[in-house]
Formats: structure tokens, sequence, C-alpha cells
């Protein structure tokens, strides 16, 4: 659901436990990372059908190149949203 440089909002069916670690597939255009995560906070959502549960994750162990690549994608879409008036 969002991403920053140091974790990102996961929305889910299942819950999640506070402290788990997932593993997580970012697709940043064309990068593909495969990073893991501890959930920091899962919280329900009312009145879904499909998904049930939202998390806050805390990325672990980026390296600097991973993390330059989440940075440099926020910061594309960013821009991209405000060419569109939407930011």
């Amino acid at each position: 659901s969002n991403i920053s440089g140091g974790g990102a909002g996961l929305i889910h069916q299942e819950r999640l436990a506070e402290g788990q670690l997932v593993n997580i597939m970012l697709v940043l255009s064309e990068h593909r990372l495969a990073v893991y995560a501890r959930v920091v906070r899962v919280e329900p959502i009312a009145n879904q059908a499909k998904w049930r549960y939202i998390s806050g994750a805390q990325f672990i162990n980026l390296s600097n190149r991973e993390e330059d690549l989440v940075v440099k994608f926020i910061f594309r879409e960013q821009l991209r949203l405000r060419q569109k008036g939407l930011l």
C-alpha cells in the first residue's frame, strides 16, 4: 500500500504477528528485489471483502544498492504523480 526507504505498508488476507519476519518481492519499475522485513504493526481493515489486514513492516539488512533503488523509485513515482496533478 505504501513504501519508504525504511519499510513498507502491506495489505494482506492472513493476520501477521508483530515481530514476524516476512519475505517481500518489491517490483520497482524495471527492478525486482526480494527483501526481508520485520512486521512492526498490524491493523484490521473494516468492511473489506478481499483484504483484511494492513501491516507496517521495516526492511531488514537492505544493501546500499537496494536502498538506493527503493528511494529512486519513490522519487520517480512522486514526480510522475505531481506531473499528473495527483500529488
